[in-house]
C-alpha cells in the first residue's frame, strides 16, 4: 500500500474479496478483531460500500499478527469504491495482548503517531 491517503486501485478481474492486513509491534489480541455479520453491534473491522452498506465478512487469523477479513459473498466486491476502517477509537477496538489500542492514524506507513488510539481508515477502489 503507497500513500494511505490515496485510494488502492484495485483491477476488478483480481476478484478482490479479501483484505490482508498486519499488525506492527506488540502481539496482536486476535480476539479484538471482529466484522460482520459474526459481530453485529461494534465490529473492529468495517468494510462499507461507496453508498455506506456495510460488506458482510469474516476474520481469518494468520500467524505473525495478520488477520485476512474475506467477504462472505466472493463476487460481493463489484466495480465501486470501498471504506475500509480498522476501529481504535471506541469501546470495542482492536487492541494488543497488553491491552494496547491500535495506533491507527493514517499519516504514513506503519501507522501512527505514536500514541494508542485513532481508527485506521484508508479506500479502496474496485475498477
Amino acid at each position: 500500500m503507497g500513500d494511505p491517503n490515496q485510494p488502492l486501485d484495485v483491477p476488478a478481474q483480481r476478484e478482490a474479496n479479501t483484505i490482508e492486513v498486519i499488525f506492527v509491534g506488540a502481539p496482536l489480541d486476535y480476539n479484538t478483531v471482529t466484522t460482520r455479520p459474526a459481530t453485529p453491534v461494534n465490529p473492529t473491522v468495517r468494510v462499507q460500500r461507496g453508498n455506506g452498506g456495510d460488506v458482510p465478512g469474516t476474520i481469518v487469523r494468520l500467524p505473525n499478527n495478520t488477520v485476512r477479513w474475506v467477504a462472505l459473498d466472493p463476487s460481493v466486491l463489484p466495480v465501486d469504491r470501498y471504506r475500509v476502517t480498522l476501529v481504535a477509537d471506541a469501546a470495542a477496538a482492536i487492541t494488543s495482548q497488553q491491552h494496547t489500542r491500535l495506533d491507527g492514524e493514517p499519516s504514513n506507513l506503519p501507522s501512527g503517531d505514536d500514541h494508542e488510539g485513532g481508527d485506521f481508515v484508508f479506500t479502496m477502489r474496485v475498477s
